[in-house]
Formats: structure tokens, C-alpha cells, sequence
């Protein structure tokens, strides 16, 4: 399969867009993407006070 510069061109860029889009959500603490691990841990330490 040959790959065109063009087709590279667009690879980098997808990557370099995911790249900053992750980097973005993982430098922000209350970004709608984290709440999930904010109540999934909160769930967690529940469950483990009831079964004491």
C-alpha cells in the first residue's frame, strides 16, 4: 500500500488534534469527561464503608 504525502499530512494532523483535544481534558479537573471517574470514586469508597 503506497501512502501519499498528502495522506501522511492528514494522519499528523489527527494525531496532533487528539493529542491536544486529550491533553486538553486532562488538564482540566471538572471537565464533564472527568465527572464520571469523580462519582465512579465516590461509589467506590461507599461501597467499601459498607462492607466494614
Amino acid at each position: 500500500m503506497k501512502v501519499d504525502y498528502e495522506s501522511m499530512k492528514t494522519i499528523d494532523m489527527i494525531i496532533k488534534l487528539s493529542t491536544e483535544f486529550y491533553n486538553d481534558l486532562k488538564a482540566d479537573e471538572h471537565d464533564r469527561y472527568r465527572s464520571w471517574e469523580h462519582c465512579y470514586s465516590h461509589f467506590m469508597t461507599a461501597q467499601k464503608l459498607l462492607h466494614l
